[in-house]
């Protein structure tokens, strides 16, 4: 038995990356003529993270299965999907289809949706900057106890008189 492997190939119309809190339009680019009439059109969501596929419009409306969502997501006039205060949780690969007597008519549109937590990074810097200025007053502080003192090799003590002020801004 002659065993061929399975190629797929995904076309992908657009790959969209966006920050978490923004707004997001993902074209319905499906190639059809008439794209005003949404009455007609399915919005798809598979998870990246999970085999799940889930309906978000089927024929104009929002699904049940995205009902949860529905203050976020909505479909404009040219049948783009609009999403709201994006999330981490609204990456995936999104699929429009749009039909006309019941069949499908043109090609998928398919937009990968990527979205970039800001805040990881803010707080990634704000705790750098906080261990450096910890590792600046405990060395202070070590200074501090040998007071400026420091011993030579031959074993005397040599008396460094200096001053040290840290001042620290936090905006």
């Amino acid at each position: 038995m002659n065993m061929r492997p399975l190629l797929v190939c995904l076309y992908v119309n657009v790959s969209l990356n966006t920050v978490d809190g923004d707004e997001v339009t993902l074209p319905c680019d499906t190639g059809t003529d008439d794209q005003r009439n949404c009455d007609s059109t399915d919005w798809l969501l598979d998870d990246l993270r999970s085999p799940l596929t889930v309906y978000l419009f089927r024929e104009g409306q929002i699904d049940d299965e995205a009902k949860d969502k529905s203050d976020r997501l909505s479909v404009s006039e040219n049948c783009s999907l609009v999403i709201k205060k994006v999330t981490d949780e609204d990456i995936g690969k999104y699929t429009c289809k749009q039909f006309r007597s019941g069949q499908q008519e043109g090609q998928n549109a398919v937009v990968i949706l990527s979205v970039v937590t800001i805040w990881r990074y803010v707080i990634g810097a704000v705790v750098l900057v906080a261990l450096l200025i910890i590792i600046i007053i405990v060395a202070v502080i070590k200074w501090k106890r040998t007071n400026g003192n420091t011993k030579r090799t031959d074993g005397t003590v040599v008396s460094i008189k200096s001053s040290f002020s840290l001042n620290i801004l936090i905006l």
